[in-house]
């Protein structure tokens, strides 16, 4: 198992009785479910059949693509970190041309959350709960990705630009491709374990 969060769009929501719609890859995310997938399914979020686990319980959430996306821009506006620039163009980017406004991001958390004891839907449900608590987390990640003045030492020896991008990148930045691990078609409903 590959334990990953995994983000798709979509132009309908994956359906127990209606079979998968065409996913297309957004991101995935090893061993955890960044901030930047929980803003981007934050809108208009609603619980969603899995198109990964043939499972009658929603280990899936949902979100509208405009309204996250532009979630997501404004959050990304307000980070001050010398790595940021870059990193913020290519997912605007990315989400702009891959996305439109009244599509679905479907994100796939189950592989991820089933690593503990407890019950897969229930924790799939505390993340969709916890998406209303994304302000203050926000908030929280802008105080640490704040610049403070160098050391001595970090004036002297800079660090590498893969060590000042580590905060940034674990955020959900700068993983996105539209090939993933896992991939769908209209003929595909259940789990692919290729």
């Amino acid at each position: 198992m590959a334990n990953r969060s995994y983000l798709y769009a979509s132009t309908a929501l994956p359906d127990a009785q209606a079979g998968t719609p065409a996913l297309r890859g957004i991101s995935e995310y090893g061993y955890d479910v960044p901030l930047v997938f929980r803003l981007l399914v934050s809108c208009e979020t609603r619980p969603c059949h899995s198109a990964m686990w043939n499972d009658p319980r929603p280990l899936a959430l949902a979100g509208r693509c405009g309204p996250g996306s532009a979630r997501l821009a404004a959050f990304l506006a307000r980070i001050e970190h010398p790595a940021i620039s870059p990193l913020r163009e290519d997912a605007l980017r990315f989400l702009a041309e891959r996305t439109r406004p009244d599509e679905w991001f479907v994100l796939e958390p189950a592989e991820v959350l089933g690593m503990g004891d407890a019950p897969v839907a229930d924790e799939v449900e505390k993340l969709r709960l916890g998406l209303g608590e994304l302000d203050a987390e926000i908030e929280r990640t802008l105080a640490t990705l704040a610049p403070r003045p160098k050391s001595f030492w970090q004036r002297l020896l800079p660090p590498a630009q893969q060590v000042v991008e580590t905060p940034i990148r674990e955020l959900g930045l700068g993983h996105w491709s539209d090939t993933l691990y896992f991939s769908f078609d209209a003929a595909d409903d259940g789990r692919d374990d290729s």
